[in-house]
C-alpha cells in the first residue's frame, strides 16, 4: 500500500460500523427514492445503502429494477447533483479491427450497440441456467466494454451473479469542473462542493493536460468530427480519413498543447513509425492505472450493480489486485441478502413504505401483484 493513502474497510468491517441496518436498508422500500427534478425528495440524495458500500471501497452503485426501466436507486454523482442513473438512451461502443483502426460503422456487428436496461435483461436471460450461462462473454454497460470474469447461474436460493472487468478511461476535465455537449461543442460548468453550477458556462477547455503525458484518443467519430469542426486550420479534407484512422482509439503522447488550449498535437504509432497529428482536447482521455470490476446481482424484481478499483487511487489504496477474494465477498452478501425476508424485492406482498418507490415500479408492482421470484 502506498504511504499515506487511506484504506477501505472489508465488507464484514463495513457491517460491524453500520450495524445491522447495513443489509436491512438495502429493502427499496425502507428508504425514500430521490428525484433530481423534484425538490421534495432532494434530503434522499445520498441512500443508505450505497454509502455502506462506498465505505467498502465500491462505488457506481445502482439498484435497477429491469421491467419497470428505472434506477431506484444509486450512488450520488456531486457533478450531476444526481444519483447515478442506468441510461435510458442508446450508445454505441466501437470495436478495433487487427490493424487497431476503429471500426466506424454503427452496423458493423462488432460495435456494440449499447441500451443498458436491455443489457441487463440479457444478463438476467443469459445466466438464467448453468445451460446458457457461458454464453455472456462480454458486457456492454457504463460506456465501457467489459470482459466476463466469473458467471453464478440462478439457483433456487440465489439470483444470478455477475464478475466483469475492464480498464476504464476518464476525461481530464479540472476539478470542479464538469462538460458536455452542447449542440455540437462542449461546453464545461464550474461548481461547488454540493454540486451547484456557478458562473457562467465557458467553451474554453477546462482540462488537467500537460506536454507529455501519455492519453487515449476517443473511438467516437462524431464526437470527434463535433469537437474538431471549429478548428478547421488543424485538419485537412483531403487527409481526414488517414487522420481520423491514425488516431481514433490509439494511445498517444501529448507533443504540444495549441489553440489556447483547445487542440493538442499528439505522436500516435503507425506500425514501426509514429505520425503527429492534432486533436481536439476533448477527445482525450486518461486510461485508469489498473482495471475495475463491474459487479451485477439479480435481487427478485431488482439487480444491483456495484463497481471496485483493483488500483491505488489519489485517495485510497486498492482493497484487492486481485477480482477473485472481491468475487467472494460480493457472492456471500447477496446470498445473505437474499435470506432476508420482507425485503419488498422478492415479491410484491410488502405494502409498507411500496410509496418509497419510483412511481414507475409502484405501477409495475400494482400490475403484477402476484409476482414472487422463483428458480
Amino acid at each position: 500500500m502506498a504511504a499515506g493513502l487511506e484504506k477501505f474497510m472489508t465488507l464484514r468491517e463495513a457491517k460491524e460500523q453500520f450495524g445491522d441496518e447495513a443489509t436491512t436498508e438495502m429493502s427499496p422500500n425502507n428508504f425514500h427514492y430521490y428525484d433530481y427534478n423534484d425538490a421534495n425528495t432532494w434530503g434522499y440524495n445520498k441512500h443508505p445503502f450505497c454509502e455502506f458500500l462506498h465505505a467498502a471501497g465500491y462505488h457506481s452503485v445502482m439498484l435497477i429494477h429491469p421491467e419497470a426501466g428505472v434506477t431506484q436507486f444509486g450512488s450520488y454523482v456531486t457533478a450531476k447533483q444526481d444519483q447515478k442513473q442506468a441510461d435510458q438512451g442508446t450508445y454505441y461502443i466501437y470495436a478495433q479491427d487487427e490493424g487497431g483502426v476503429v471500426i466506424q460503422s454503427k452496423e458493423d456487428e462488432n460495435t456494440g450497440v449499447v441500451q443498458e436496461f436491455e443489457v441487463v435483461k440479457n444478463f438476467l436471460t443469459k445466466l438464467s441456467s448453468e445451460a446458457t450461462m457461458r454464453q455472456l462473454r462480454k458486457v456492454y454497460f457504463d460506456q465501457h466494454k467489459w470482459q466476463v470474469m466469473k458467471r453464478f447461474a440462478k439457483t433456487s436460493d440465489v439470483g444470478a451473479i455477475l464478475a466483469c472487468k475492464t480498464k476504464k478511461i476518464k476525461n481530464l476535465n479540472k476539478p470542479g469542473w464538469s462538460s458536455k455537449m452542447e449542440g455540437t461543442y462542449m461546453a464545461w460548468q464550474a461548481y461547488t462542493d454540493d454540486g451547484t453550477p456557478c458562473g457562467e458556462a465557458t467553451w474554453v477547455p477546462q482540462l488537467d493536460l500537460e506536454v507529455g503525458m501519455e492519453l487515449v484518443v476517443t473511438k467516437d467519430h462524431d464526437f470527434f468530427f463535433n469537437c474538431m469542426g471549429p478548428h478547421p486550420e488543424h485538419y485537412s479534407d483531403d487527409s481526414w480519413a488517414t487522420h481520423t484512422a491514425q488516431v481514433l482509439g490509439q494511445k498517444c503522447k501529448v507533443l504540444e498543447i495549441l489553440a489556447g488550449g483547445e487542440i493538442a498535437k499528439i505522436e500516435v504509432a503507425v506500425g514501426d513509425a509514429t505520425a503527429q497529428w492534432d486533436v481536439p482536447a476533448e477527445c482525450l482521455f486518461k486510461e485508469d492505472a489498473g482495471e475495475t470490476v463491474l459487479m451485477m446481482a439479480e435481487l427478485g424484481q431488482y439487480v444491483l450493480c456495484a463497481q471496485l478499483d483493483l488500483f491505488d487511487t489519489a485517495t485510497h489504496a486498492a482493497r484487492s489486485r486481485n477480482i477473485n477474494p472481491i468475487v467472494t465477498e460480493w457472492t456471500a452478501l447477496i446470498s445473505q441478502m437474499s435470506e432476508v425476508e420482507d425485503t419488498g424485492m422478492m415479491d410484491c406482498s410488502k405494502e409498507e413504505g411500496v410509496e418509497n418507490l419510483k412511481p414507475e415500479i409502484q405501477t409495475w408492482q400494482a400490475n403484477n401483484s402476484g409476482y414472487e421470484w422463483s428458480a
